[in-house]
């Protein structure tokens, strides 16, 4: 192989030698004929065939894993697999993360470390070689907020996100949530949902515990999603413990409701970062396990029959009443000073940048009604029109579940915020 780089070399500068004699060439189809017996042509050729790296997702156990980037300029964004791969050129970079600054790859002493593609799935850094599957972090990826003075949700709240430092000058956003901290609501928060990715999706089954970071500092919301809490707090507004008790069981009771769900995202890393509570909302547990965990699926599924990114917005409206002891509605907080309102209604927005279409689905955070009305819909019902519609949908105790047109539901959710829309998203 020297000999042929050596070889290539002469003839590649061949402008600052003399023209060869008939002579020189003799020698020179000699030596190559020689070269040519000495090295197999198979053998030969393939050191210059480009192999490249498949990198399958998702790994045998992702608990640990890095979240993986590309670098563009010095320009990271998330690398989003293909069907189950990621797939890279020879010596290819590819950057991988783990996030904070304490955490590491394991066998080096940095967060962020750059491999290049050496075939497979062996990746090549500076300090080790191996192959992707045996590359984690330290300890589990861990996602950070980045609080802004912008205003959003009619500016009742600011845009509080979520994701990662992956240098000194960008904070990668994954997610991004509008936040009222002053009544600690949690207005809306903003994902992608990557269809083409949708067979890698992880399927760990670690959840890290929810981070207070972000709330106002005297916002406890670890001790006020408590049940032994929330019956307290529901006793005082409602007026008895008996009135309080009658809506908790085993199986009912305010959950740490998501925005931005785990199961949404591909990676088990990027899964971990919904955990923050600017990215919560009470929601009755039969609810949150019934339709509402149906409309997510639903989400997942339509972005990957499409294969296709679908950006998703979800968000809360309105206080969530029920009656006291002498029949009067009351707005429910697990707060006694009124912070953190349980919503009245929850809605999710599925929107396609590319086609500008989008569907709004509002659910019903009221499992104790014995009916519903008219009035208590936003909007007309298009759940049928464009096929949304699920058996389920009008049970109560499991959330009851609507459609909208996403502008009908904007001129009464005013918190929502502008999409460029010209038509309506089809299942």
């Amino acid at each position: 192989k020297l000999y042929y780089l050596k070889i290539l070399i002469i003839l590649n500068n061949n402008a600052s030698i003399p023209v060869p004699t008939y002579e020189f060439t003799n020698k020179m189809l000699i030596l190559m004929t020689f070269l040519s017996a000495c090295v197999p042509w198979s053998q030969s050729a393939s050191a210059f065939r480009k192999n490249g790296c498949t990198i399958s997702f998702p790994k045998g156990n992702d608990l640990l894993q890095p979240v993986v980037l590309t670098n563009r300029s010095s320009v990271y964004n998330f690398a989003i697999p293909t069907g189950n791969n990621l797939i890279y050129g020879d010596l290819e970079p590819i950057s991988l993360l783990c996030s904070p600054s304490n955490n590491h790859i394991e066998g080096t002493y940095t967060n962020l470390t750059s491999f290049l593609c050496s075939g497979g799935e062996t990746l090549r850094s500076k300090i080790r070689t191996s192959d992707f599957e045996s590359i984690n972090c330290k300890s589990y990826v861990k996602a950070g907020i980045s609080v802004t003075r912008t205003k959003c949700g009619r500016n009742l709240g600011n845009i509080i996100n979520i994701g990662y430092q992956v240098s000194k000058k960008q904070f990668l956003t994954l997610i991004t949530t509008c936040y009222d901290s002053s009544n600690g609501n949690a207005l809306y928060a903003n994902h992608t949902v990557y269809g083409q990715a949708y067979p890698a999706f992880s399927q760990q089954s670690f959840r890290p515990p929810f981070s207070e970071v972000g709330l106002p500092y005297d916002l406890k919301a670890n001790e006020l999603y408590k049940q032994k809490n929330q019956k307290q707090v529901l006793a005082v507004l409602l007026g008895s413990a008996p009135a309080a008790n009658q809506y908790y069981t085993s199986s009912q009771f305010l959950a740490r409701g998501h925005l931005a769900p785990d199961a949404d995202f591909v990676y088990a890393p990027l899964q971990f970062a919904t955990y923050f509570y600017v990215n919560i909302c009470p929601q009755w547990q039969s609810i949150n396990a019934g339709n509402w965990l149906a409309i997510e699926s639903m989400v997942r599924k339509t972005s990957g029959k499409i294969k296709q990114p679908l950006q998703v917005f979800t968000g809360t409206h309105d206080r969530l009443t029920l009656p006291d002891v002498n029949g009067n509605p009351v707005e429910v907080y697990l707060e006694k000073s009124g912070r953190i309102p349980v919503p009245k209604y929850l809605w999710k927005i599925v929107y396609n940048e590319r086609t500008r279409e989008g569907i709004a689905f509002v659910a019903i955070n009221n499992p104790f009604l014995d009916e519903v009305y008219e009035d208590d819909l936003l909007c007309t019902d298009i759940c049928d029109e464009y096929n949304w519609s699920r058996a389920n949908f009008g049970v109560i105790k499991k959330g009851y579940v609507f459609c909208c047109n996403v502008m009908d539901l904007k001129r009464v959710v005013t918190t929502i915020p502008y999409l460029r829309l010209e038509g309506i998203l089809r299942a």
